[in-house]
């Protein structure tokens, strides 16, 4: 069987937030609370980013807070960069696996996001999110471009 399964991860309140704000990520970012686990950007290195992810002040989730949370953190292709580029992301695909109306509002949700292939300055990333009770939420792809 080929199904996914989620990363290993301690407990989210083991994990100290890390506040995330403009000029390095976008406005929207500073309404979620990022609990990051592995992948930090500009390391220089091919790593998973690995991160819980949460509404700091819990809201019914829908579809378009979930498509938010999966788009929420940095590419996995930043972990590979050894300094700030710029990037635009081509193409945009995702999957709801679960009704949103399920996810607890306020449990944490898992990132994972995966650098698939790189050349040329392009990148194909997947993404995921995973429930503590171990369901895939959402599965995202992504197409980006370094931008020189």
């Amino acid at each position: 069987d080929a199904r996914l399964t989620p990363p290993a991860s301690p407990p989210w309140t083991d994990v100290a937030a890390v506040p995330l704000a403009p000029p390095l990520a976008p406005e929207f970012t500073q309404q979620l609370e990022f609990r990051p686990l592995a992948g930090l950007p500009y390391q220089g290195r091919t790593e998973d980013v690995v991160c819980w992810v949460r509404m700091p002040e819990p809201e019914p989730v829908d579809a378009a807070l979930a498509l938010g949370m999966v788009d929420a953190l940095w590419p996995a292709t930043l972990v590979t960069l050894s300094e700030p580029r710029p990037m635009a992301t081509l193409t945009f695909a995702a999957s709801l696996l679960v009704d949103p109306a399920t996810i607890d509002p306020a449990a944490p949700l898992l990132h994972r996001g995966r650098l698939v292939a790189r050349r040329e300055g392009y990148a194909t990333e997947t993404r995921e999110l995973w429930t503590p009770d171990g369901r895939l939420a959402v599965f995202n792809t992504q197409v980006m471009v370094v931008i020189k």
